[in-house]
């Protein structure tokens, strides 16, 4: 299952994925820029209240709708989560997609040093 892009960079790491760094280079930007947008916005989002809780009052209603508000901007299944979720495949991606580049790049020079003469 890709959850979060990490099959892909095990196998950049592995060595058994490879790619023509000339035909990669445009993807990696993409990748890189996207990665750094969602950085910016998880610190945005950090920075912002979704560590405060609400002042709701102190009775049992106001203290539950307050815990559930905060739960909702903070928790699993929140806007953060997602964007925290985003950020990791693009990284992910990110970082496959150069290893694979790297990787080609190995490929091809061991290859055609079986073909160089040795003096």
């Amino acid at each position: 299952m890709l959850d979060n892009g990490a099959f892909l960079l095990g196998a950049a790491e592995a060595g058994d994925l490879r790619v023509d760094p000339q035909e990669a280079q445009a993807a990696v930007q993409k990748l890189g820029a996207v990665r750094d947008s969602l950085q910016v916005l998880l610190n945005t989002m950090r920075q912002g209240s979704f560590g405060d809780s609400l002042q709701l009052g102190a009775n049992p209603v106001g203290r539950a709708m307050s815990e559930k508000s905060t739960n909702k901007a903070s928790g699993g299944e929140s806007l953060h989560a997602a964007v925290q979720l985003l950020f990791t495949q693009a990284s992910n991606a990110h970082d496959a997609v150069k290893r694979a580049m790297d990787n080609y790049d190995y490929t091809d020079e061991t290859g055609a040093r079986r073909f160089r003469p040795q003096h």
